[in-house]
């Protein structure tokens, strides 16, 4: 049996684990793919090219880098644990895998110049660590300007969030803020978690995002900032919100936008779409537009 084709079950994940003196770390969020199908999806979604340089995030023991490779001219694995890099560096040396440069770093506190040397990412992809779906992806968006697809696996839970509408229970900043700044599609729902190893308590999904470049109706940190602000606190209305926030728009400004946008002033932000948030923004004209 090759080394890809025993991290792609549970005893092989476990052999390898033991021959190098590892083991899975709960803070990192550790639940490794072992559906081959599974990843040969996720790598088909994110719809490679042989330029291309890919970021993958959380590699673990390379269930999708070595594919990926294979594909491309550069992958990134930027690998948080320590004793994974190492075995990650090492097998990809063992089979001939020249492409593959890996970084040993927490993705959330890394920034471009940690990949210096690496190349510029052009995608990315990754069976995203369940503590850092979100903020991974965000960061992505705002951070890596040359990045224009995103594909990988997250909790079912954030797919839902990541696409909701206005009214849904799940509706919430990320929500806005993701549609806003990326176009989202989920083409894989419901994965059991007999997908992975260890089993996590929660079903997983595939999502892709493609980063939306070049003018913006509104800024985008200012959209932002409205959208977080609006969503603050669910016991209160819009008004309320956008008036004790760090915006610094009188509440009479705010009441009076929000009853000529909305015809509402009770209105509260998880009623408003994307196109509403919009709007909002380009009517409260703040200081610092």
């Amino acid at each position: 049996m090759s080394y890809i084709e025993r991290i792609l079950s549970p005893s092989g994940i476990i052999r390898v684990l033991r021959e190098n003196n590892l083991a899975l770390k709960q803070r990192y969020g550790q639940n490794l793919l072992i559906n081959p199908d599974i990843a040969s999806h996720i790598i088909t979604t994110a719809g490679l090219c042989a330029h291309d340089t890919v970021l993958e995030i959380g590699p673990g023991l390379g269930a999708l880098t070595f594919s990926i490779a294979r594909q491309v001219e550069t992958v990134i694995a930027c690998e948080v644990d320590r004793g994974f890099a190492r075995v990650l560096r090492q097998k990809a040396q063992e089979l001939g895998f020249q492409n593959i440069r890996v970084v040993e770093a927490d993705f959330l506190k890394a920034d471009l110049s940690t990949l210096n040397g690496a190349g510029t990412p052009t995608t990315v992809i990754s069976n995203f660590p369940y503590s850092i779906g979100i903020r991974a992806m965000i960061k992505i968006i705002e951070e890596y300007p040359r990045v224009c697809r995103i594909a990988g696996t997250v909790q079912e839970e954030i797919a839902q969030r990541m696409t909701a509408k206005p009214g849904a229970k799940n509706y919430s900043y990320v929500s806005v803020y993701l549609q806003y700044m990326a176009e989202i599609a989920v083409p894989m729902r419901n994965m059991s978690p007999s997908n992975f190893f260890p089993r996590p308590e929660v079903y997983s999904a595939v999502v892709v995002m493609v980063p939306k470049r070049g003018d913006f109706p509104v800024n985008p940190e200012f959209f932002k900032t409205v959208a977080k602000t609006g969503f603050s606190s669910r016991r209160k209305n819009l008004v309320n919100n956008l008036s004790s926030s760090e915006l610094g728009i009188d509440k009479d400004r705010v009441r009076a936008v929000v009853r000529e946008s909305f015809k509402d002033e009770r209105v509260r932000a998880e009623d408003l779409s994307v196109a509403d948030f919009i709007t909002l923004c380009k009517r409260l004209k703040p200081r610092f537009s």
